[in-house]
């Protein structure tokens, strides 16, 4: 009776590390102007990293990647800070201060979801901001935001269709 339940247990813990492992983060951009990503999060073979600057056009998404590969996570936790191409509006806060590329970077937390693929999707929108004229918000932003103090603008997660 233990053996059967010794591997049941042993096959929870594998396919438990199997799902987590390996997911791809995803960034989306709602916003009207583009903006420059710097991310610390858990990569699955390095532990802790901090890696900048994706540029990430207006409302378009990307898989994030480093040298042609994508950056894969075990986690959904996070740390970001982010710009805009133009005007500097950030996302920043005071979770977490590190240092990517040369450049002291205070971040804060990243809201973030998990696909139906099993991937890390982030938006980043900016819904008190002003578009331009003509141009629609393809990328609508779900329930989760998180307002900044350094900024009129939110961050949102959502599932990419």
């Amino acid at each position: 009776m233990t053996k059967p339940i010794l591997r049941l247990a042993v096959a929870v813990l594998l396919a438990a590390a199997v799902c987590n492992a390996g997911r791809n983060i995803y960034v989306s951009n709602s916003c009207y102007e583009g903006i420059d990503v710097a991310l610390h999060y858990r990569d699955s073979s390095r532990g802790w990293v901090t890696e900048c600057w994706w540029s990430v056009e207006p409302h378009t998404g990307d898989f994030l990647a480093t040298s042609g590969s994508r950056i894969q996570t075990d986690s959904t936790s996070m740390y970001h800070f982010a710009e805009t191409f133009s005007d500097g509006k950030l996302w920043s806060g005071s979770s977490l201060s590190t240092m990517c590329k040369g450049r002291s970077l205070s971040m804060t937390p990243t809201n973030s979801r998990i696909g139906p693929d099993g991937n890390v999707y982030v938006n980043f929108s900016c819904p008190n901001r002003r578009l331009r004229a003509g141009v629609a918000d393809e990328i609508l932003p779900e329930d989760i935001e998180l307002k900044h103090k350094n900024a009129n603008i939110t961050t949102s997660a959502r599932a990419h269709a």
